[in-house]
């Protein structure tokens, strides 16, 4: 089952996690959820290959593209995060 090195290891990655989510809430969520896109575009590339009758075995291609869509969208993530507060404290519609 569970040993003990990995329940230290996650451990840490939660506390890891929650100390960013401290420091810079908005870039952590903006990474996060570029992450799991950078991970869940892929494999539904690969759904849609095969639901239009492709081979199973080619299918598994697209599991090599996270290398490049994972860093990829956690950097658009951190980016959007980081720029959408900025255009919102330009905006004067919320000033009485």
């Amino acid at each position: 089952m569970w040993k003990i090195h990995q329940i230290i290891f996650l451990g840490f990655i939660v506390a890891a996690f929650v100390y960013v989510c401290i420091k810079a809430p908005r870039q952590t969520i903006g990474g996060v959820i570029g992450g799991v896109l950078g991970v869940v575009i892929p494999f539904l590339c690969s759904a849609i290959y095969l639901w239009r009758g492709g081979d199973p075995t080619a299918a598994g291609v697209f599991s090599f593209f996270c290398i490049l869509t994972l860093p990829l969208g956690i950097v658009i993530g951190v980016i959007v995060a980081s720029v959408v507060p900025i255009f919102r404290r330009k905006s004067g519609k919320d000033k009485l």
